[in-house]
């Protein structure tokens, strides 16, 4: 009988034992995940509730104190033609990133894979792009598609093509987004991949 008890006790003693070391790990886990959460609270969480609460608010320059509108905001943009226009411009490049960068990417990713010399500085080259600033990289094209004397228009010219207002249009100035985009984010993707190579493969 006091065998069984102590048995009893014994078995208490480590049951307590393991649950206090189980509680220690969640504590360090949730340590661990407390400045990433506060981060997301304070600059991503608390400012969209913000942004929710003052949608629901009307204010201009003569009237700056804001009055309650509730959803008469979202009616308006939702009626808005420039809205519905900007939704689908938003559709098709979202479209066109997956075409264009998804298989560049992962083309990229099987290449740079390869035992080739070099292939840190190849590495780096495509995932470079993705650090550049956006204003930067804006700039940048936005020199490139110029009307008048850019790199783009002026080999154009020396095919015997006429220029393209590339920037000034509807749909050649959403192709130049998606361009733009995609060569900023394929490298990326790349990464992603190649990673996700190398754990299959196991190469060095």
């Amino acid at each position: 009988m006091a065998k069984a008890a102590e048995a009893v006790i014994a078995e208490q003693i480590e049951e307590r034992r393991f649950a206090r070391g189980r509680l220690s790990l969640q504590l360090t886990g949730v340590a661990m995940m407390a400045p990433a959460l506060l981060f997301l609270l304070a600059f991503v969480f608390v400012p969209m509730g913000y942004a929710v609460y003052l949608s629901l608010y009307q204010s201009t320059l003569y009237t700056p104190q804001p009055v309650f509108a509730g959803f008469a905001n979202y009616a308006h943009l939702l009626a808005a033609p420039d809205f519905w226009q900007a939704a689908s411009n938003t559709v098709w490049l979202a479209v066109g990133m997956m075409a264009l960068s998804l298989p560049a990417a992962l083309l990229l990713a099987v290449l740079l894979n390869q035992r080739i010399r070099g292939r840190a500085i190849f590495r780096a080259a495509v995932f470079g792009p993705y650090v550049i600033p956006l204003v930067s990289s804006g700039l940048i094209f936005s020199l490139l598609f110029a009307t008048d004397g850019g790199p783009v228009n002026l080999a154009l010219q020396r095919l015997g093509l006429s220029p393209v207002n590339w920037l000034g249009q509807g749909r050649t100035a959403l192709l130049s987004v998606l361009i733009l985009t995609a060569w900023q984010f394929t490298g990326y993707y790349a990464i992603i991949f190649l990673a996700g190579l190398q754990s299959v493969c196991r190469r060095p």
